[in-house]
């Protein structure tokens, strides 16, 4: 994340080449906050349209063709997300004119990993977190990062 995220801007059609090296993990691969316009699985010629998240096997790839309509962090994740915490993250950083009639921002919370003022797909995992910790202080299983998912 940080310099290292792919920075875009509104409108524009993205593709993405994502694989997995194996040889023991499957990546249940999305992107948080988006819809993949198109999914080319395993190099095939039929495309799937509007996923949110596909199965890429070990030591498989797919291609993957979006367009962002509104400005964002938006992470890139394999849904294990405890992996999360040890790196298995990448980040689109989205610039450009805001689009609240598509999809509005939530005013007083800050993303813990941007600062932005986040979508309500952050504000859920703040909210889940923020759960957690209180569940954690009662019965005493804290995280050692503080979220549980």
């Amino acid at each position: 994340m940080g310099p290292q995220a792919l920075r875009v801007n509104v409108g524009a059609k993205v593709q993405i080449f994502f694989g997995v090296g194996g040889p023991n993990i499957t990546s249940s691969f999305h992107m948080i906050g988006e819809i993949f316009d198109t999914v080319y699985p395993e190099g095939a010629s039929e495309a799937q349209h509007h996923l949110q998240t596909t199965l890429v096997p070990s030591g498989g790839a797919a291609t993957l063709e979006l367009t962002f309509q509104v400005p964002g962090t938006y992470m890139l994740v394999h849904h294990s997300l405890s992996h999360v915490v040890k790196g298995a993250v990448g980040a689109v950083v989205v610039e450009g004119s805001e689009a609240p009639d598509i999809y509005g921002k939530l005013p007083g919370m800050e993303c813990w990993c941007c600062g932005e003022r986040p979508g309500w797909w952050i504000a859920v995992l703040l909210e889940a977190s923020s759960i957690a910790k209180e569940l954690a202080a009662i019965d005493g299983k804290a995280s050692p990062y503080g979220v549980n998912f």
